[in-house]
């Protein structure tokens, strides 16, 4: 054995001194002095250095200079020239170029090098032009890896009209293929990396184009990468309430340094409009006594520009692509936290397009266009139904029978019920404007299962606050939401348990939200 292995290690020894002499010539070629000398020796790397020998590629990477590679690349492109070459080898050279800075860009230390990042805007040229799926797969992982390694390299990427360049390629991506993962990758690392304010303000018109982009691939896959693009839908989506939590901030600031009730007045009737959605209660607006001021305020109303951008698209695909996806999961066994997320893109898109879009037919040209219109309203209203029912028992738990240190696990509960009440709100909405419809797309046995589901869910709903008021509890996010969804539903079906919420009228008129100011 030891014969054997010490037989091994001189073979490996022999084989290295024959690379490690290649590796020096392909060095002496790339510090050359003539173009011809460091074409060679760039063709050399590519059988001379494996792909995880990262001291060799330094070493390439030091010899042949940054100027010769940029000078290299825009070759390729057609803008430079290479001594000794022409006009017939670009498509060459730009093989070439784009290889080897796709084996540099796979250290880490390079990657992170400033003149990497300046080559992101040369790269997304590159991507504008070419069809080449070699090419462009080494391009998407160039860009990934330096996003990835520089601070600034989603910056970059986005200043450089990265989002508008990769929506383009997106919709004619092979599903599975590696551009495409490539691509989801970089569009997680986006997500997490970008300030969403600057997300909505600076690139308003490449992320609505990103989103129709990603919609009609989250309704086509029916793998894993499925739920990948529901999480980046469920961020993306997300961004067009910023403007709700920045108004609502800047009211708060207001009124705690004593700003006039009747500016706010002002203020609140020139923001909200007429005919608007669900009801977040803003008592803000009822602080000043005496005064004209609306007592509650819209989250639809205050829909920001994405939102606009979004409704605005002359194809409206992309929001029954979303549609479809949703179905997709909500249908099969998927983990709860999968189906939690659907809820989320879910109440995005209804913030965005109003409770319409919880019905009508699905047109995708595949077997879910026979699907009912009203499926979609149905398996949203049973899963909200679920949801409430599950976390108001979890959070009477947390409340009334566990320590003090579940504030935490109280709060994303509270979060949580807040996505599920939203829906129920709207759906109890759709409902009543479906009654006033006569060619309404919903069927009877449909609006029956949503009524009886909604009045077994206000039931429930009733009990959680009847327990809330034998131990006391006034205040929190979980019971102002409460008291809102059996107000919506109330407001619908007066005489729905009288008994119970006669006994329960006066407490529920006290119910105050977690941080709500007191004056």
């Amino acid at each position: 054995m030891e014969e054997e292995r010490h037989s091994q290690q001189q073979q490996q020894q022999q084989q290295q001194k024959p690379q490690s002499l290649a590796l020096e010539d392909c060095l002496k070629l790339l510090r050359g002095e003539r173009d011809e000398q460091r074409l060679a020796g760039l063709l050399l790397v590519t059988k001379v250095c494996e792909k995880d020998d990262h001291d060799s590629i330094r070493r390439v990477y030091d010899a042949v200079g940054v100027r010769f590679l940029d000078r290299l690349l825009r070759t390729g492109m057609g803008t430079g020239n290479v001594t000794g070459g022409s006009n017939d080898n670009d498509d060459v050279y730009l093989q070439l170029s784009v290889s080897i800075l796709a084996a540099f860009c796979r250290v880490p230390q390079i990657a992170a090098a400033d003149e990497m990042v300046a080559k992101i805007p040369l790269i997304l040229q590159i991507m504008e032009k070419q069809s080449s799926s070699n090419v462009l797969e080494e391009c998407f992982e160039i860009l990934l890896l330096v996003s990835m390694s520089h601070k600034d390299g989603v910056t970059a990427f986005l200043e450089s009209g990265g989002l508008k360049v990769l929506a383009s390629h997106l919709r004619s991506m092979t599903d599975g293929s590696q551009n495409f993962e490539l691509s989801i990758r970089l569009l997680q690392l986006i997500c997490v990396k970008i300030s969403p304010d600057i997300a909505v303000k600076e690139y308003l018109t490449e992320l609505s184009i990103m989103v129709s982009s990603i919609a009609q691939k989250f309704a086509a896959l029916q793998n894993a990468i499925k739920f990948e693009l529901l999480h980046i839908l469920s961020v993306v989506l997300s961004w067009h309430q910023l403007v709700v939590t920045l108004f609502l901030s800047f009211l708060v600031v207001m009124v705690v340094v004593g700003v006039s009730s009747l500016l706010l007045t002002e203020l609140a009737e020139t923001l909200v409009k007429k005919g608007s959605g669900s009801i977040l209660p803003l008592p803000l607006f009822a602080l000043s006594k005496g005064s004209k001021v609306p007592e509650e305020l819209t989250l639809d109303d205050l829909s920001g520009p994405l939102g606009d951008a979004l409704r605005a698209m002359s194809n409206d695909e992309w929001s029954t692509c979303i549609q479809a996806g949703i179905m997709d999961i909500l249908q099969s066994r998927v983990a709860a936290d999968q189906k939690l997320q659907a809820l989320v893109v879910a109440q995005s898109m209804v913030s965005i397009l109003g409770e319409g879009w919880l019905i009508g037919q699905v047109n995708l040209h595949d077997a879910r266009s026979s699907i009912p219109s009203d499926r979609c309203l149905l398996l949203i209203l049973e899963l909200s139904r679920v949801e409430v029912a599950i976390l108001l028992n979890d959070l009477g738990y947390l409340k009334y029978g566990a320590s003090s240190s579940m504030i935490g696990e109280i709060s994303q509960k509270q979060a949580k019920l807040s996505i599920a009440f939203y829906l129920l709100e709207k759906i109890i909405k759709l409902i009543s404007e479906v009654g006033e419809d006569e060619g309404n797309v919903i069927s009877e046995g449909s609006i029956t299962k949503v009524i009886l589901g909604l009045n077994e869910t206000s039931g429930v709903v009733l009990e959680y606050l009847n327990d809330a008021k034998d131990h006391g509890q006034r205040k929190g996010d979980d019971l102002l939401a409460s008291v809102r969804f059996v107000g919506s539903y109330l407001a619908e079906t007066p005489l729905a348990w009288k008994e119970k919420v006669e006994e329960l009228l006066g407490y529920m008129l006290s119910v105050e939200g977690e941080h709500e100011p007191r004056f």
